[in-house]
C-alpha cells in the first residue's frame, strides 16, 4: 500500500476508532454521571425529609402551644423548601435560570457541584424521561411545601385574631399529620423509582464496559506503532502545561506562595506581593527572611505549622498578617506540603486571600444584630415602666450597654426659630469620667447657629454623624470638652417637630457608625417619638377631664340629666347659686317640680314632644322657682341621647341664666325709645347710611330741611347729595366704613325745590355685632348764612392785609430816604467826629427800616423771623466797615418778634454790635463777633460776644455821663423788659434775656 493510501488508511481507521470509543466512553461517562446525579437526589430527598420533619415539628409545637418563637423557627426551618418549590415551578414556566434553582439547592444541604449535577439531570430528562410515577410524587411534594406554608398562615391568622381554641388546634395538627403522611408516602414512591433507576443504569454501564474493552483490545493493535508519536506529542504538552502553570501562577486573582520549611520564600506571584503591600515579588524576598513573622497571632501561627505537619494540608485557616505599612489584614489560606518520593517536605505551597472587608462584614453583622437586641428591649422598657423619666433613663440604659455606646444622652429642644435652644435632658455613660456635668455649656446651646445645615437636616427625619474635624467654633469646642470623637445624632419627632435630639457618642476612636446602626437608631428615635407624643396624649386627657371637671365647677351655665319621665341624674354646681339649693338635695326628683306653676305644661308638652317625635334637641325659656320666693328667667337648651348607661334615652341639657339679660332688654327698649325721641327732635339732619350707600335712618329735622319724607328716602341713595359731589360723598363714606371719624365738614347740598344750602357735617362709623363697621352716621348743621359772613369778613380781611403790607412799604421807603439823606450829609462833613456820628444814625435808622422790610414780606404782618434778620444785620454792618479785619459768626434758632419787640431789639443788636466793630479792635487788628439766639422756654436769649479788648470797668459800672450808646443800650433792654447783663470775659459779653410776647 502506498504511504498516501497508507496513511489515509491509518488516518481513517484511527478516526473510525476513536469516534468509537469516544461515543463508548461518552455513554458510559454519561450513564456514571447520570447514576451519580440520581444518588445526589437521593440525598437531597432525604434532606428534604428532615427539614419537613423539623418544619412540621415546630409548625405542631405553634398549633399546640401559640409559641411565636416556635413560628419563626419554622419559617426559617422551612424557608429553603419554599425557595426550592418557587424556583422549580420558575423552571417549569420557563422564568428562571440555573443560578436560582442552584442556589435553592445549596440551601437544601447539597454542595455547588452537588447542585450542578441535579441540574443536569434536568437536561438528561429531557432525552431520557422518568417514570411518570416518579415525577407525579415530585411534584406532589413540590406541592406540600405550599400547603405547609399556607397552613402556617392560617395558624398564624386564627392566633393573632383569638379564634384559636383547642378543637382547631387539634384539627390543624391532624391535616398536618395527614400531610406528613402523604408524603412520606410519595417520597417512598420516588426513592423505589430512583433505585430502580439506577439499576437499569448500570446495567446499561457495563454492556458499555464491555463493548469498550473489545474495542479497545482490538484497537491496541491498529495503533500501537503510533506510541512513540503520542510520546512526542506528550513531552510537547508537558512543556506547554509548565508554561500554561508558570502563566497562571504569576496572573492569578489569589496570592499564591512557596515557602521552605524555615519560612523561606521560594516564590511568589504578583497577587500575594499586592496583598502583603509590597512593590514587586524581589523586594518581598529580601525583606521577609521568615513568613511565618509576619503573623500577628503567635498561637495561630503555631497551629498553622502544626496543622501542615500533622496533616500535610490546611484548608480554610484565617489568621492575621502584618502588611509593609504595619497594616494588620485578615488572610484566608488553604496549604499543603510538597513532598518528594521519600516523604521528606520539599517546600509548603498555600494560596491566600484577604479576608479583612469580609470578616469586618460580619463584625458589622454581629453588631448590628446586639443593636437590633438592644432596641426591641428598650422599647420594651419605654413600655413596662410607668414613670416617663425613668422610662427613658432605662431605655437610654439598655440600648447603650446593647449598642457598646461609650455615651447615651439627649438634648431637648425649646423655642423655635432662631430663638431655639438645646438643653441636656437626659444622660447615661459607661464610665463616670465620662459625665457631661449640667452647667451653663449645656444648656441654651444654640445649634442653629453653630450648625444650621445640620439642624436641618435632623428636622428632615435624618440620622447625622457629627465630628469635631466637620465644624468650627463653639461646635468643635464644645465637642473636644466633652471627649467626643464621633457624635451620632437622631431627631425625635414629636407632633411633626423637633422635639429633641438622641445622642450617642464615641470617645474611643473617631471611625463612623455603619448604615444599618443608623437606621435602626432611626426606628429607635421614631419609638421614642412616638412614646413621648403617646405620653402628652395620656396627660391631655388627664388635664381635658380635669379641665371637663373644673369648667363645670366654674361655668355660669347649669348642666343637667334627666332621664324619660324627668327626673334629675345629675346637676352642675352652678344649679347651687342659680337656685340657692343644694345640687345633692335634688337628684332623684322631678325637674318639672322646680318650674314655675304656669310653665310646668309647657314644659312637660315640649319633653314628651322631644320623645315622641324624634327630634333632636328644642330650646326653650322657662322660669325658675328659687329658695327666698324669686323667680329667674332660664334659657333651656335640651337634646335627647337615644343610648345611655342604663340603656334608656335620657334628657342632657343646659340651662343658662337670663334674667339679667331680660332686665337689660327692658332697659335697652326704653333707652332705644330715649334715644329715638332725642333723635327725632335734634335741630341737626341726622341720616344713616348702609354699606351699599341706601339711607336706613332720615329724621324729623332733615324732612324739614331738605324736604323729602322719610317714607321716600328710607332704602334709597342720600337725595341731597349734588350729582357733581357724589364722587366726594362716596370717597368719604369709604373713608368713615374704613373707621376714621370726620369732623367740620362743609360740603354743599340740596333741597328737594333744587335750591343749594351749605351744611356742616360730622360722620361716624356704627359697629356691628361682629365688631365690624356697617352703617355710617352723619350730622349736619345748616351753615348758609355762617358761610355768607365768613366770606365778608374774609374779604375785609384781605383788603386790611394789603393796606398793612403798603403802609410797612412806606415806611420802609421814608426811612430808606432818611438813611440816604444821613449818608449824603455824612460825606459832605469835614469833620470825622460829625461824619461819625452821622453814620450811627443812619445804621440805627437802617436797622428799624429792615424790621419793616421783613414785616411786608411776611403774611400775618405781626412778627418776623429775628434770626434772618439778625444775619441781615450783620451783613450790612459789616459792609459799612468793610476795611476792618473783622468776621461775624451767628447761631440762631427760629425766634419770632412781634414789631413791638423787634424794633428795640433790632436796635439794641445793631448797637452792640456797631461798639464791636468800632471799638473792641484798635489799630486794625483781625478779630471776631459772635451773635447767639436761643429760645428759653418761652424767653429770648440774645448774646453777643466779642474776643477784643473789652470795656473798661468804668463804663461797665453804669455812668450815665460817660457813653450814649451804653445808655442806648439801657434803654433798649428795659423797654422789651429784659434783663442785661455785660461783662468782660475774653473781650466784651452781653446777655439780653426778655420775654416773648
Amino acid at each position: 500500500m502506498k504511504p498516501a493510501r497508507e496513511i489515509a488508511y491509518y488516518r481513517r481507521l484511527i478516526i473510525s476508532g476513536l469516534a468509537l470509543a469516544v461515543i463508548t466512553i461518552a455513554g458510559f461517562v454519561i450513564g456514571m454521571d447520570l447514576q451519580k446525579s440520581c444518588r445526589t437526589l437521593l440525598v437531597m430527598n432525604t434532606n428534604i425529609s428532615r427539614i419537613q420533619t423539623d418544619a412540621s415539628f415546630h409548625l405542631m409545637n405553634y398549633a399546640r402551644t401559640g409559641d411565636v418563637r416556635d413560628l419563626q423557627k419554622f419559617r426559617s426551618t422551612a424557608s429553603p423548601l419554599i425557595d426550592l418549590a418557587r424556583a422549580m415551578n420558575e423552571v417549569e414556566s420557563e422564568e428562571s435560570n440555573n443560578e436560582s434553582i442552584t442556589n435553592a439547592f445549596v440551601q437544601v444541604g447539597l454542595t455547588n457541584g452537588q447542585a450542578t449535577r441535579i441540574n443536569r439531570l434536568s437536561n438528561y430528562s429531557r432525552v431520557i424521561p422518568f417514570p411518570d410515577r416518579d415525577i407525579t410524587s415530585w411534584d406532589y411534594a413540590m406541592t406540600y411545601h405550599y400547603r405547609l406554608f399556607d397552613l402556617s398562615r392560617r395558624l398564624l391568622r386564627d392566633h393573632v385574631h383569638g379564634n384559636m381554641t383547642g378543637l382547631h388546634a387539634t384539627g390543624y395538627m391532624r391535616e398536618l399529620q395527614e400531610l406528613n403522611q402523604q408524603i412520606m408516602l410519595e417520597n417512598e414512591i420516588m426513592e423505589a423509582g430512583l433505585v430502580r433507576y439506577i439499576e437499569r443504569i448500570g446495567r446499561v454501564t457495563s454492556i458499555l464496559i464491555g463493548i469498550t474493552l473489545l474495542v479497545g483490545f482490538g484497537f491496541i493493535g491498529y495503533v500501537a506503532f503510533h506510541v512513540e508519536k503520542c510520546w512526542i506529542r506528550h513531552e510537547r504538552f508537558l512543556y506547554k502545561s509548565r508554561d500554561r502553570y508558570r502563566d497562571m501562577f504569576e496572573q492569578a486573582g489569589i496570592g499564591i506562595l512557596q515557602l521552605t520549611t524555615e519560612g523561606q520564600i521560594l516564590r511568589a506571584n504578583e497577587s500575594i506581593v499586592h496583598i502583603l503591600g509590597y512593590d514587586s515579588s524581589d523586594e518581598l524576598k529580601e525583606e521577609i527572611t521568615n513568613f511565618f513573622r509576619k503573623f500577628v497571632d503567635p498561637e495561630r501561627k503555631e497551629e498553622f505549622k502544626t496543622l501542615l505537619e500533622e496533616n500535610e494540608s490546611v484548608s480554610n485557616f484565617m489568621f492575621r498578617v502584618s502588611q509593609k505599612s504595619e497594616k494588620q489584614i485578615w488572610i484566608l489560606c488553604n496549604a499543603r506540603s510538597v513532598k518528594d518520593e521519600s516523604g521528606t517536605v520539599l517546600y509548603y505551597e498555600a494560596s491566600m486571600q484577604d479576608y479583612t472587608l469580609y470578616r469586618q462584614t460580619n463584625q458589622e453583622l454581629h453588631y448590628l444584630t446586639g443593636i437590633l437586641r438592644g432596641m426591641a428591649a428598650s422599647i420594651y422598657q419605654l413600655l413596662r415602666t410607668p414613670d416617663f423619666n425613668d422610662a427613658i433613663k432605662k431605655m437610654m440604659k439598655t440600648i447603650g450597654q446593647a449598642g457598646a455606646f461609650d455615651r447615651v444622652h439627649i438634648y431637648r429642644s425649646y423655642g423655635g426659630g432662631e430663638s431655639r435652644t438645646f438643653d441636656l435632658k437626659y444622660e447615661w455613660v459607661k464610665y463616670d469620667t465620662l459625665h457631661i456635668l449640667n452647667t451653663k455649656a449645656t444648656r441654651n446651646m444654640n445649634w442653629d447657629e453653630w450648625m444650621p445645615e445640620t439642624v436641618q437636616e435632623l428636622e428632615g427625619g435624618r440620622v447625622l454623624d457629627i465630628m469635631p474635624a466637620d465644624h468650627e467654633g463653639a461646635m468643635q469646642k464644645w465637642m473636644k470638652q466633652n471627649k467626643s470623637r464621633v457624635l451620632l445624632a437622631a431627631p425625635i419627632i414629636v407632633d411633626k417637630r423637633l422635639w429633641g435630639v438622641l445622642c450617642f457618642d464615641n470617645c474611643s476612636n473617631a471611625d463612623p457608625w455603619p448604615d444599618e446602626s443608623k437606621q435602626v437608631i432611626r426606628s429607635l428615635s421614631g419609638a421614642l417619638g412616638y412614646y413621648i407624643q403617646k405620653v402628652r396624649m395620656q396627660e391631655s386627657l388627664v388635664e381635658s377631664k380635669n379641665l371637663h371637671q373644673a369648667l363645670l365647677a366654674n361655668i355660669r351655665e347649669v348642666v343637667f340629666q334627666a332621664d324619660q319621665q324627668g327626673n334629675l341624674c345629675y346637676v352642675s354646681p352652678a344649679w347651687d347659686q342659680i337656685t340657692h339649693c343644694d345640687s345633692s338635695d335634688c337628684i332623684g326628683k322631678s325637674i318639672y317640680e322646680f318650674m314655675h306653676p304656669d310653665d310646668r305644661e309647657k314644659a312637660r308638652e315640649d319633653f314628651e314632644q322631644l320623645l315622641e317625635s324624634g327630634q333632636k334637641n328644642f330650646r326653650r325659656e322657662y322660669r325658675l322657682k328659687c329658695r327666698g320666693g324669686q323667680d329667674r328667667w332660664l334659657e333651656w337648651n335640651v337634646m335627647l341621647l337615644d343610648q345611655s348607661r342604663e340603656g334608656t334615652p335620657q334628657f342632657y341639657g343646659t340651662m343658662y341664666d337670663l334674667t339679667e339679660r331680660k332686665a337689660s332688654e327692658e332697659a335697652m327698649l326704653q333707652n332705644n325709645q330715649r334715644l329715638e325721641a332725642l333723635i327725632e327732635s335734634s335741630p341737626m339732619m341726622m341720616s344713616v347710611v348702609g354699606t351699599d350707600g341706601y339711607v336706613t335712618l332720615w329724621n324729623r329735622s332733615a324732612e324739614t330741611t331738605y324736604g323729602w319724607k322719610r317714607d321716600e328716602v328710607l332704602g334709597q341713595p342720600a337725595p341731597d347729595v349734588p350729582d357733581d359731589q357724589q364722587d366726594d360723598y362716596m370717597e368719604m363714606l369709604d373713608r368713615v366704613l374704613s373707621g376714621e371719624v370726620v369732623r367740620g365738614l362743609e360740603l354743599e347740598r340740596r333741597r328737594r325745590d333744587g335750591s343749594r344750602l351749605y351744611v356742616q357735617m360730622f360722620a361716624s362709623p356704627l359697629y356691628g355685632s361682629n365688631g365690624k363697621v356697617d352703617q355710617v352716621i352723619t350730622f349736619a348743621q345748616d351753615v348758609s348764612e355762617a358761610k355768607i359772613s365768613r366770606e365778608a369778613i374774609r374779604k375785609s380781611l384781605k383788603e386790611k392785609n394789603v393796606l398793612l403790607s403798603e403802609i410797612h412799604h412806606r415806611v420802609k421807603n421814608n426811612m430808606a430816604v432818611i438813611s440816604g439823606l444821613l449818608s449824603l450829609k455824612a460825606q459832605e462833613q469835614k469833620d470825622p467826629a460829625i461824619a461819625e456820628l452821622l453814620r450811627e444814625n443812619e445804621n440805627r435808622i437802617r436797622s428799624m427800616s429792615m424790621i419793616h422790610e421783613k414785616l411786608y414780606q411776611t403774611d400775618t404782618y405781626a412778627e418776623i423771623e429775628f434770626g434772618g434778620y439778625l444775619r441781615d444785620l450783620a451783613e450790612h454792618i459789616n459792609n459799612q466797615y468793610e476795611d476792618l479785619d473783622v468776621s461775624t459768626e451767628i447761631e440762631a434758632e427760629d425766634v419770632y418778634l412781634e414789631i413791638s419787640q423787634a424794633v428795640p431789639c433790632g436796635l439794641l443788636a445793631n448797637e452792640i454790635v456797631t461798639n464791636c466793630y468800632k471799638h473792641a479792635f484798635p489799630e486794625n487788628r483781625a478779630g471776631k463777633v459772635k451773635i447767639t439766639l436761643a429760645d428759653k422756654a418761652g424767653k429770648c436769649e440774645l448774646i453777643i460776644r466779642d474776643d477784643g479788648v473789652g470795656l473798661p470797668e468804668e463804663l461797665l459800672a453804669g455812668r450815665p455821663d460817660q457813653s450814649f450808646g451804653l445808655n442806648l443800650i439801657r434803654g433798649l433792654s428795659k423797654q422789651v423788659k429784659g434783663e442785661l447783663e455785660m461783662r468782660n470775659e475774653n473781650g466784651l459779653f452781653v446777655k439780653v434775656v426778655f420775654p416773648l410776647v
